[in-house]
């Protein structure tokens, strides 16, 4: 279940959240029929926790002290959407392309 996953992955991070002062908030789209199984999603356990982990280490370290963290879960047919807003600088513009280059570093 993704909802166990992102749940798990923010108490790991939870320490370093607080020392920021950043709350994490989390939003499950309630407006069709949630059902356990809707949260269901096939892949390895261990690799989401680890991009998970990442993605949200990087939203605290880059996030101003004092901000929010927003995980938002929606499902539609046959898929799962999971969107991390945070309140950080984001990318700039001309290292998009570099993002998924292994071991790429941005400025």
């Amino acid at each position: 279940r993704i909802d166990e996953i992102l749940l798990s992955t923010t108490e790991r991070l939870h320490s370093k959240a607080r020392e920021k002062r950043i709350n994490i908030r989390f939003n499950i789209d309630s407006s069709s029929d949630e059902t356990a199984e809707s949260l269901v999603v096939l892949g390895e356990k261990q690799l989401l926790e680890c991009m998970f982990e990442n993605i949200l280490e990087n939203a605290i370290k880059y996030s101003p002290e004092e901000s929010v963290i927003k995980i938002d879960i929606a499902h539609g047919k046959g898929t799962l959407i999971v969107s991390i807003h945070d309140e950080g600088p984001g990318i700039n513009a001309e290292e998009v392309a570099d993002i998924f280059t292994r071991f790429q570093r941005g400025t």
